[in-house]
């Protein structure tokens, strides 16, 4: 199939996917396409490689950044903070929750003052304070839990589909490793950007997916299941061909951990649930500490950065 026939039958595809997961019963705003975009272009490629305006891959390059991404970026935190000043009661509120975030977003705005690269760390600042504009929009919405499952939704229903026909019909999908190997990066620029941004909305699908399972009195529950089942399904396609490691397990931890929640002997005892992410967590430690995180790697099928080098965790 060519390639322009594949991305217009993906388009088509996904239009379909929204139009079964449409829940109308969730009353959210407009507003909450805001954090979609933006976690959408982090979780992705910057707009500028999109239009083909890679900037040189020099240091000085590397630190300014591209003007396009940067108004893209800009114009998105001045919406998102826009939305928070027209919801300033509700957000007043989940400021005072986060007042440990705010001083030390202030001393990081101090400390500019003395960086060698004032201009790109301001930037960078602005943008991070971009990552809690989001997350203050998403929690200051009518329904913030239904909030959640949508962004994980649109997010992944936009960039899955759209990474397997990059992967399968063009060479925009695969790039080549710093050990001459080829990759798959879908809509990213390396694959464990891929791995990383597929993890994390799967988990998401999963609970969206569970839930609709388990509560047979959601609306319009088979054809949202269709959509969920769907995504799901792309994204642990896409965790079976991006090879990162690190990506697989945080998947498999995760999810185990949200359906042991569920179990009944957790749910009689929540100090079990707590306990077994303390093993979790120790085991992975130890592991670390132990150099055990190269047999970890290849048994989730991690691959040498470099010809004769050892397997590293970070895949």
């Amino acid at each position: 199939m060519p390639a322009q026939l594949a991305i217009l039958v993906c388009s088509v595809g996904i239009v379909v996917l929204f139009y079964l997961n449409r829940d109308k019963s969730v009353r959210n705003s407009r507003a909450l396409w805001v954090p979609v975009i933006w976690l959408g272009l982090t979780g992705s490629r910057p707009v500028s490689m999109w239009f083909g305006m890679t900037p040189p891959n020099t240091p000085s390059a590397n630190l300014q950044g591209s003007p396009l991404d940067a108004a893209v970026f800009g114009t998105l935190v001045a919406t998102g903070v826009t939305v928070l000043l027209v919801r300033r009661e509700k957000t007043s509120r989940y400021l005072a929750a986060i007042v440990p975030i705010i001083v030390y977003s202030i001393y990081c705005l101090i400390s500019i003052a003395w960086s060698p690269i004032p201009h790109p760390a301001l930037k960078r600042w602005v943008k991070d304070v971009g990552d809690v504009a989001m997350t203050l929009i998403i929690c200051t919405e009518t329904q913030p839990l239904q909030a959640v499952r949508q962004l994980y939704s649109r997010v992944g229903l936009i960039l899955f589909p759209f990474s397997i026909v990059l992967i399968r019909y063009t060479t925009l999908g695969r790039a080549w490793d710093q050990g001459g190997n080829m990759s798959i990066v879908g809509v990213t620029d390396n694959k464990n950007m891929l791995g990383l941004i597929v993890f994390l909305i799967s988990v998401g699908v999963l609970w969206n997916f569970r839930r609709l399972l388990m509560n047979r009195s959601e609306p319009n529950r088979r054809r949202r299941l269709v959509a969920q089942g769907t995504l799901l399904a792309c994204g642990l396609y896409l965790l079976s061909i991006a090879h990162s490691s690190t990506s697989m397990a945080c998947f498999l931890l995760g999810s185990g951990l949200m359906l042991t929640t569920h179990l009944p002997a957790m749910r009689r005892r929540p100090s079990r649930l707590y306990l077994l992410s303390f093993l979790i967590l120790a085991a992975g430690a130890l592991a670390i500490v132990f150099g055990g995180s190269e047999g970890v790697a290849n048994a989730l099928g991690g691959i040498p950065l470099f010809p004769g080098e050892p397997s590293s965790g970070v895949r």
